[in-house]
């Protein structure tokens, strides 16, 4: 099990950097890995915007064939 965090920060000059839907947000997460012959994961996290609030949830899963 590993727990994940990040601060996303964009410090270029507002007025002169294109648009970006990551300029001030914090991503956290978990993965799960299995450890099995597969090697079987699973990742959940969210990024959300800590201006407005504003989250994506993404889920991912792993597995290999064969």
């Amino acid at each position: 099990l590993g727990l994940l965090a990040e601060y996303l920060y964009d410090g270029r000059d507002k007025d002169r950097a294109p648009p970006t839907a990551l300029e001030d947000d914090i991503f956290l997460g978990v993965r799960l890995a299995l450890n099995d012959p597969q090697d079987s994961s699973a990742l959940v996290g969210a990024v959300v915007d800590r201006r407005s609030g504003a989250a994506i949830v993404f889920v991912e899963a792993e597995r290999r064939l064969g």
